[in-house]
């Protein structure tokens, strides 16, 4: 896995989050007993330089490579870490008194974080360190941690004030106009010319760490493949195939999928931001680990696919299938599910504020009572409903 693609993940997902602050918003705290947003960001540098400082000076052990305990690491600290008092030595002092000043040592201490896991590669197993809650962890390990962290404090900052225009990125954004919702979805910031890979077709082998940059992949082959990381940025992947294959990690950030083929895809870890599949094949794709914003999935199969707990912002489903697919506990908040089949799929214990059902087949759809708070639906769609949790309308 290319931990170094996660951290400039959670970079990018930072800085989204700062662009909803003003200067003067940034110094607000809602009480005594709240944090403002230069406080987070303090807060997340002092414990980023400390994790660095750990990794410096860990003891060897024995390198040992526990997917499992790296993924509910990330989960518990990114979704699951109940609030607790801060420590003295991880409190903020008020170092900062911008938010310009802030942002800027948050992205040297990330771009440090980022060049030194880099060179460490795979010797990060080998770096052992007690983490005072966590116990014994190897340095991946706490890379992992750095990462949830800073994405937690990411979603408190998004709470804490109205999007407000900051830091803007070289390319504006384009916000897509919702007929049925007031949230555009954001699309994929593109350049005009992209750049074709060298040799496309042996981009995916075996233990590989591909990455895209502003360019176009056509006609690529991942099928059956056994890879590290696929990492890509403001780049197009056309007529792929990434069936079958199996990915530790696969990070997108301004990506448009278009006519790829992701059936039966496994990924531990998944990071979509912005991203755009159309016509896809994503029939079976199963994900340990999904974290998206703004993802379009259009005119595409989605059948069967394992997405438990996944995170699914602001998202938009369109004329896709999505018969039996497992999304029970996920995140589908300011989702629009337009035209889709969700026959039989498994919503269970989803948080579904302001997801938008109407105009989708939800006959069959499994669902608890609780579940549907804040959904959005059509009044035949409640009847249907109604009659899958066992209520009698006469």
């Amino acid at each position: 896995m290319r931990l170094a693609a996660l951290l400039e993940a959670g970079r990018l997902d930072f800085l989204d989050a700062l662009s909803g602050i003003t200067e003067e918003q940034s110094a607000i705290r809602q009480d005594e007993n709240h944090w403002s947003v230069l406080d987070c960001i303090e807060h997340i540098i002092i414990v980023e330089e400390r994790h660095l400082r750990w990794i410096g000076m860990g003891r060897s052990i024995e390198p040992q490579r526990d997917h499992d305990r790296e993924l509910r690491l990330f989960t518990i600290m990114r979704n699951q870490f109940e609030k607790r008092e801060a420590p003295s030595a991880l409190r903020p002092q008020g170092r900062f008194q911008t938010l310009a000043e802030a942002c800027e040592t948050f992205l040297e201490t990330r771009d440090r974080a980022i060049r030194l896991v880099d060179q460490r590669g795979d010797s990060l197993y080998g770096i052992g360190v007690k983490h005072p809650f966590f116990g014994p962890t190897n340095g991946a390990e706490l890379v992992q941690l750095m990462d949830g962290h800073a994405r937690r404090h990411a979603d408190q900052i998004r709470a804490l004030a109205a999007p407000a225009p900051y830091l803007p990125a070289p390319v504006e954004p384009v916000a897509v106009k919702r007929k049925d919702s007031s949230a555009p979805r954001i699309e994929p910031q593109l350049g005009a010319e992209l750049a074709a890979p060298a040799d496309p077709h042996s981009l995916f082998t075996k233990g590989a760490k591909v990455t895209l940059d502003a360019q176009h992949l056509r006609s690529g082959n991942a099928s059956g493949v056994k890879a590290a990381s696929f990492a890509a940025s403001g780049s197009v992947v056309e007529l792929t195939s990434f069936a079958g294959a199996e990915f530790e990690s696969i990070v997108l950030k301004d990506v448009r999928l278009v006519t790829c083929d992701l059936a039966h895809l496994k990924v531990q870890r998944m990071v979509l931001e912005r991203v755009e599949f159309i016509d896809c094949r994503l029939m079976g794709l199963a994900a340990e680990s999904l974290d998206a914003r703004d993802v379009l999935i259009q005119n595409s199969d989605v059948r069967y696919a394992s997405l438990p707990a996944a995170s699914l912002r602001n998202c938009e489903f369109e004329g896709s299938k999505w018969q039996e697919s497992d999304l029970r506990s996920a995140d589908l908040s300011g989702t629009v599910i337009r035209n889709c089949d969700l026959a039989r799929a498994d919503l269970q214990g989803a948080t579904l504020r302001d997801t938008d059902f109407r105009t989708s087949q939800l006959e069959g759809m499994q669902v608890g009572i609780n579940d549907l708070r804040g959904a959005i639906v059509e009044p035949s769609q409640a009847m249907i409903l109604a009659q899958v949790l066992g209520v009698r309308i006469v």
